[in-house]
């Protein structure tokens, strides 16, 4: 069975187990949709309305729209039964998990090998339905960043969340969350001459029933105006999208059953025109999406990881053992604002607000004043830069100096 986003009934309203999941995860408020790093004492917040500014291109009704028409399916027995129906091809084993792909032909009748990629296994141990939820729903860029690093390991970057749109309480209440966010990874190819990669896309996370769905949707770069990598070291990958659905495996309430879908997006690819929008070739694509369902096969992996890091916790008497925990010890091969490999003739530097390295030229420091009080050199990261002209750490601004770090033209506001 197929749910379009005009039949979302199903997502509508939430089962009172879902919103316990959800509570139980500790993930049922807005609160949490902006964090700091543990290591950074100056907090990160939503701005507020006077010195917010739109970082999208697109309306909020129009995300909505996009994402709701991904195609979901809701039938794990139906979907099973396709894939020996349907022309999937198995790929690989991995822990608990199978992999499968199909290959899809283009407007020039030319195929496509591979376009789309099916992820299907198992997830078992305690709750393993509310550790999944506080693993997949990330509601703050702090959380988004640590998981991702967990599930893809050194391929994974740096990401952003640019923009986030939580349920309203008042209406629905069903603890969904609609965000956009932009996430970069190495080259599929480690030494190839070819360009890092980056997605932008819409992610909705969707309560169900008996677990939840989270839906995405690639954005074109031009759409988003904060949050990307930039430089000539990462290309844009051609649009996709897909989902995940997590339900309770009907045999074993110790179990969930986890069913991962992505492809290219299909009119993109009757299309047949990624060459002349200067994307990245629909074969980078489909690789970059093989290697997301090989993350999703790491999930049992990951929460049994979590589970043993919280065995030792409590052991060591310590109430702080969220996985998503940064340390401060954080040691990124690549720069997080232009994605280039540090080397031995690039040099790396700390950023002072979330703690990650950027190379030099993406490196500022700036005299700046902290919560009106204190003044202190501040050496950031050109993506925390875009942070603070958001608006984002109002309890800093820039004290009077004789000269500026180079490509600080718009003024940082706080709010006095």
């Amino acid at each position: 069975m197929m749910l379009s986003g005009d039949a979302g009934a199903l997502f509508a309203s939430a089962s009172p187990r879902a919103m316990d999941m959800l509570k139980t995860a500790g993930l049922d408020g807005p609160s949490r949709l902006f964090t700091t790093q543990d290591c950074c004492s100056i907090p990160r917040m939503a701005p507020t309305t006077a010195v917010a500014t739109r970082k999208l291109l697109v309306s909020d009704e129009e995300l909505r729209r996009r994402v709701e028409s991904v195609q979901v399916t809701t039938d794990f027995n139906n979907a099973l039964a396709n894939v020996s129906l349907h022309g999937w091809k198995w790929k690989s084993d991995c822990r608990a998990f199978s992999v499968f792909t199909r290959s899809t032909a283009n407007g020039s009748g030319a195929t496509v090998a591979d376009a789309q990629v099916l992820a299907m296994g198992t997830v078992s141990g305690a709750r393993a339905l509310e550790k999944l939820v506080s693993l997949l729903r990330t509601p703050n860029e702090s959380d988004f960043n640590a998981v991702m690093q967990e599930i893809h390991k050194r391929d994974f970057i740096y990401g952003s969340l640019v923009h986030a749109i939580p349920s309203d309480s008042s209406m629905l209440g069903d603890g969904s969350l609609l965000t956009v966010k932009t996430c970069s990874f190495v080259r599929s190819k480690r030494f190839s001459h070819k360009k890092n990669e980056q997605m932008c896309y819409i992610e909705q996370f969707r309560p169900t029933k008996d677990g939840f769905a989270v839906v995405f949707t690639s954005l074109p770069q031009h759409e988003v105006l904060v949050g990307k990598a930039s430089g000539k070291h990462v290309g844009e990958l051609c649009p996709f999208r897909g989902w995940i659905l997590v339900e309770k495996a009907p045999e074993s309430k110790a179990s969930v059953r986890v069913l991962f879908h992505a492809s290219l997006d299909p009119e993109f690819v009757a299309a047949d025109k990624s060459s002349g929008l200067g994307l990245c070739s629909a074969k980078t694509t489909a690789a970059h999406l093989h290697r997301l369902a090989k993350g999703i096969c790491r999930l049992g992996e990951v929460l049994h990881q979590q589970r043993r890091r919280d065995s030792s916790n409590r052991k060591a008497g310590s109430y702080k053992h969220d996985l998503r925990q940064v340390s401060s010890d954080i040691s990124n091969s690549h720069c997080v604002a232009c994605t280039s490999k540090f080397d031995l003739l690039r040099r790396r530097r700390r950023c002072g607000l979330c703690a990650y390295n950027a190379c030099a030229k993406c490196c500022y420091r700036e005299p700046m004043i902290i919560y009106n009080r204190y003044a202190a050199t501040i050496q950031f990261c050109a993506r925390c830069r875009e942070c603070m002209v958001g608006g984002e750490y109002p309890h800093l601004r820039l004290a009077a100096r004789r000269h500026s770090s180079p490509g600080i033209e718009t003024p940082f506001t706080t709010t006095r």
